[in-house]
């Protein structure tokens, strides 16, 4: 059974906190003191902003990171709350799915990554598990204008760790897949 969630700060989790810098531009950093009334609305204020500017793009990616996070540690918790506190994470496969449609959610994979490891300890290896055996991908459409894409330097500005984790899943399947032609690039750089 599906849940629809429309996530707000009411319950006190951690969040993305939108700033005024100095010049004007929203600064968005993550909190994880308990939310201020408002906080989380302020970032999906604007749904669906445009991206036809980095700025766009930027809040859009914030948007992203902000719902993948409050869902995934949503179902983190609720597995561990359901496990009567005794929770194994190696059996979250057996519990969880979850479902990315279309390239919208698809920051959910680094994500739960990001948390299997500096939140739950795991190593790679043990996270890529159990992330692989969770998160099922189905796209619905080719149309390029349809499809999201982050510049490596956007990303690595907003999520940095997040990188770090894509970057290493990106190794690791191209030591996997060595003859695959994609093996060959490097988020979309072809390697000399």
């Amino acid at each position: 059974m599906g849940r629809y969630r429309s996530w707000s700060d009411a319950r006190g989790a951690p969040a993305i906190v939108v700033h005024k810098s100095a010049d004007g531009v929203d600064e968005v950093l993550v909190d994880l003191s308990p939310l201020r009334l408002g906080d989380a609305e302020a970032l999906c204020a604007v749904l669906y902003p445009g991206d036809d500017s980095r700025e766009g793009k930027a809040l859009r990616l914030k948007q992203q990171y902000m719902l993948c996070s409050a869902s995934i540690q949503d179902i983190l918790a609720t597995f561990k709350r359901r496990s009567g506190g005794k929770a194994n994470l190696a059996d979250l496969p057996k519990k969880v799915t979850m479902q990315l449609n279309d390239t919208h959610p698809t920051l959910g994979i680094p994500e739960l990554m990001r948390l299997l490891m500096d939140e739950e300890g795991l190593s790679f290896d043990a996270a890529w598990k159990i992330t692989s055996q969770c998160v099922n991908y189905t796209n619905h459409t080719v149309l390029p204008e349809a499809l999201e894409k982050w510049s490596y330097d956007l990303v690595q500005e907003v999520l940095p760790r997040h990188l770090q984790i894509i970057d290493q899943i990106d190794a690791m399947y191209a030591k996997q897949h060595p003859s695959a032609p994609e093996a060959n690039y490097f988020m979309g750089k072809a390697l000399q």
